[in-house]
Order: structure tokens, then sequence, then C-alpha cells
């Protein structure tokens, strides 16, 4: 038994010479066998490997790095609490690493709280000022369009246009005090004493190029008799304006009394309306009649169309670029131009400078014949016959988009008849077939209009007749005639009869009252 247990000892001292240091298997050995534990031998410096002297082997121990212990190796033995412990440097590391890891986690969380919650205050913050420069923005733009309607004394339709900031527009300082302006404008207004004095003047196609009007042709006489140019009607506008002339609707000058009991089943009376008008200010009615750019002013060579051998007149009323109403007109040299070379155009832009010359946005009254179109467009039954469909459709949206354009300014249209004819001396069947022509061709474009105004002076001589009947049921309520002499709105139960006073080169010296002639006339005329 001592023999195996001297072979075990020496199996395990020849192991443990493989993997362990000396000092470790003399240990070892002692406690299997039971002997007294050796001392430690101090821990030398390496030394010089010197290989060992020829013929004799090397020692079976070397101090070399522990292999890696297979699952088939002995575990190795456990060392006593007094022996010399290796520290665990990478778990120490881990614990470290995974301290840093937290702690950095932590200081991320708390600065993407901190970003979130200063973020919510700077949107809070940027959201009240982008609704504060929203609400000077909106009221900005409401005052400069109710300004607008104030210059022309429309303080009504001022504060309208205030009103559609809200229900609390009145607690906006700025809105309070423009209503407030507008208010006190208001109480200024003065009633205008007598609504029947209303003076209308009349004016047609304006002259752009003098030189080809008055060219000594056979319509020479005509155009200065019966036209102005365009810098004279310019020079008249200015005039009046001087004169405290202001633009009023004659819609403006009457209104329906349906009597104490206000009952509208019965039949309405025409009776004068209540004018109140800046102090000084004397109210007008201005109307364009023949607004048709007929062949016989613009088409030099009778085609049908406008050219450069025309009289010198625009061709045609037309939509801009910008949606504005202006004119067409050809030069002499052919070219085809755009602007100011009619009244409607002219008087726009007179009022862009000159707002209070209109009361409550009132412009004119443009007078139609159809027998020659609308506007300068192919829109009679002439030319349906004449152009294919397509082309046909084309120019009466063009003339309606027009027609649209204008009333949305503020102009008015009459009926001057459709084929220029003298109602008073027209038969019955004659007038009521003009009546029905010009309803479906010019109606059809322009719109439902109460306004008529007889062409070459002559009215009815009788509105109680056949003649006066067949007009009353195509809708017309105010007659108007020429008349050189005076200006008077008289007053009918169931309409109302007005004169008007034509402008034109040969009235010129008996126009004081409104301008004078000496000072508007275009220096060519001869």
């Amino acid at each position: 038994m001592e023999e195996n247990r001297n072979r075990r000892i020496d199996s395990e001292e020849a192991f443990l010479q493989e993997i362990n240091s000396e000092w470790d298997v003399e240990q070892f050995l002692a406690q299997k066998r039971g002997e007294p534990l050796p001392e430690p031998k101090p821990v030398q410096e390496s030394a010089p490997v010197t290989p060992a002297p020829a013929g004799q082997e090397e020692p079976a121990f070397r101090a070399e790095r522990p292999r890696a212990k297979t699952a088939a190796q002995p575990a190795a033995p456990q060392k006593k609490s007094g022996a010399k412990q290796q520290v665990n440097y990478i778990g120490w590391a881990k614990l470290i690493l995974a301290a840093l890891l937290v702690v950095a986690i932590i200081v991320v969380l708390i600065v993407l709280i901190g970003k979130i919650t200063s973020g919510g205050e700077s949107t809070e913050e940027t959201e009240i000022t982008t609704s504060e420069q929203e609400r000077e923005t909106v009221i900005s733009e409401l005052i400069t369009r109710a300004n607008r309607l104030a210059s022309s004394y429309d303080y009504e339709g001022a504060v309208d246009v205030l009103r559609e900031y809200g229900a609390d527009w009145m607690q906006q300082p700025e809105l309070a005090d423009a209503n407030a302006r507008y208010q006190s404008a208001q109480s200024l207004l003065v009633k205008w004493e007598d609504v029947s004095k209303v003076s209308m003047l009349s004016f047609h196609s304006l002259i752009a190029d003098p030189e080809r009007a008055f060219d000594g042709d056979s319509q020479e006489s005509y155009y200065k008799d019966y036209m102005v140019t365009v810098s004279e009607f310019k020079a008249i506008l200015q005039e009046l304006y001087n004169k405290n002339y202001i633009l009023v609707s004659i819609h403006d000058l009457y209104r329906l009394d349906y009597g104490a009991d206000h009952d509208t089943d019965q039949a309405a009376v025409y009776a004068p309306a209540d004018l109140y008008l800046p102090d000084g200010k004397k109210p007008l009615v201005l109307v364009q009649d023949d607004l048709n750019y007929a062949p016989s002013m613009t088409d030099g060579n009778d085609d049908g169309y406008a050219d450069k051998d025309g009289d010198g007149f625009a061709s045609k009323l037309l939509l801009d670029a910008n949606g504005n109403v202006t004119c067409e007109y050809i030069a002499a040299d052919g070219q085809v131009l755009q602007g100011d070379y009619d009244l409607i155009p002219v008087l726009e832009t007179f009022l862009q400078d000159h707002p209070d010359f209109s009361y409550r946005g009132a412009r004119g009254i443009i007078s139609l014949t159809g027998a020659d179109g609308v506007f300068g467009y192919k829109t009679s039954g002439a030319w349906k016959e004449k152009l294919d469909s397509a082309t046909y459709s084309a120019e009466v949206n063009d003339a309606r988009r027009v027609a649209n354009a204008l009333k949305e300014l503020g102009w008015e249209f009459a009926s001057h008849t459709y084929d220029h004819i003298s109602y008073g001396d027209s038969a019955q069947d004659a007038l009521a077939a003009d009546l029905k022509l010009w309803k479906d061709e010019v109606q059809s474009i322009v719109g439902e209009t109460d306004l008529l105004m007889y062409p070459k002076g002559g009215g009815l001589y009788a509105y109680d007749d056949a003649l006066f009947n067949t007009i009353y049921e195509y809708g017309f309520r105010l007659f108007c005639n020429i008349d050189t002499e005076t200006t008077e709105l008289r007053f009918f139960d169931t309409y109302l009869r007005v004169n008007r006073t034509p402008v034109g080169g040969q009235w010129f010296n008996g126009m004081d009252k409104f301008f004078s002639g000496s000072k508007i006339k275009d220096s060519a005329r001869k």
C-alpha cells in the first residue's frame, strides 16, 4: 500500500512539475506526504537560459506560461488564505465600464429632457409671436380696404370690412379707432337738397389719335361736334373735380316707396331718395353712349376688323394680364397696343389718384347698342352667321368676362336700343323686334337693366300707349333722353324720366357750369 501511495505521489509530482512553479510543487508534495510546509523561496530575476551540456538531458521542469487545461486534466489545487491571490482586473474593468455607461445614459436623458422642455417653450413663444404677427397683418389689410371705401364716402361699407375680423373686432384697438373715425366722418355728411336737379353728362367714345380723326374726310365734322379727345376728357375730369363734382349712381337718386305699411305686395311708387354727401360736393351722373367700337370708326378697309387705317379710336375693351379693364388700340403704324385709350380706363386711372371723386364706388352708365357687337367683340347675329361656332362662342364669352369685370368696378349698363333707332318714331312691330334682339344679344352678356338711353335725342311722346307698355314689359323703368338745356329727373309713380346733357366740341362754349371749353380744348382742333 505504501508503494502504491508513493507511486501516486510520484505521478502527481511529475504532473505538478509540468504545470506549476517549483515552490508550489514542494508545497503540494509536502501536504500529500504529511510533511511540514517548506519555506517559500525568494523570487529571483529570470536568468538567461543556458543550454545543457552535451549528452546531458534538460530538466523536466521549464519556467514557461502555463498551458490551458483540458477537460481531462485535474483541477488546480485551492490555495490557502495566506497564499498570494491574483487580482481580477477584467471584472473590475467591466464593472467600471458599466457604471460609466449608466452615468452617460443618465446624462443623455437629462440633456434630452432639457431640450424637449426648452424646445416646447420656444415653440410656444414662436406660436405666440406668429399669432401676433398674423393678427397685425390681418388688421392692417382690413384697415387698408376699409380706408379705400371710406375715401369714397362709403362708411357703412368700410365698417362692414372691419367686422370681417370676427365677433371681437371692437376689442382690437386699431379697428375700434378706425370705426370711430368713420362714424365721425359720416356724421359730417350733408343731405343734398334736391335729387331731381342732379346733373348727367353724356360722352361718346374718345378720340385717341386726333390726327387720324381730324384728317379732312367726311367723318371729321361729326367727330369734332359730338366727341372729345382723350386729352380733353382728362382735362374735363380735373375741372369737374376742382369744381367739387362727385360721381353718383343714378340708382342712388330714388327709392321705391311701398307706403306706410311697407306692403311689398302693392305696387311701389318711385320717390326721391335721401342723398348725403360731404359738405360742398355736387352729385354728377356720367354716361358713355355707343360703346361698341363700330367698324365705321375702326375699320379702314371694310372687312369688319379694326386696322391701322381706322380713324384713331380704340377697337376693343379687354382685360389685361392683371385682370384690369383696358383698351386695345391699333396705332397708325400697325402696332397693337393696350392702355388708356378710351373713357373707362382713363376714368379708372383718375380714380386711383382721386378716390373721393366717386360716391360709394360709383362709376358711370355704359349705354350699348348690339348691331355691331358688344365692347368691340363679334357678338351680333350677323357675326354668328359668318363665324364658326367655336369662334363666335369665344367672342361672346370674352365680352361677358369684360362685362362682369366692369360691374365689379361699379359700372352700370343701359340699352341704347339694338340698332340705334328712335323708339318714338318706330312702328309697334319694329320696336318689339328691336327690344327682343337687344335682350337676346346684349342683355344676355351684360345682364338685366332698367335703364333706357334714347339715341338721337328722340324719346317717347306718350308714356301710356302701346309703345310704352311694350318697353315697360321688358323691364325698363328709367327713360333718359337728350336735352342740351336742362338736366332734370322727373318722378312718376311707376317710372322715371331723365334728361342728360351731351358733351362734344359743338357744346364746349356752353359748359362753364362744368368746365371751361377754352381750357380743355385739344390743340389738334383747328
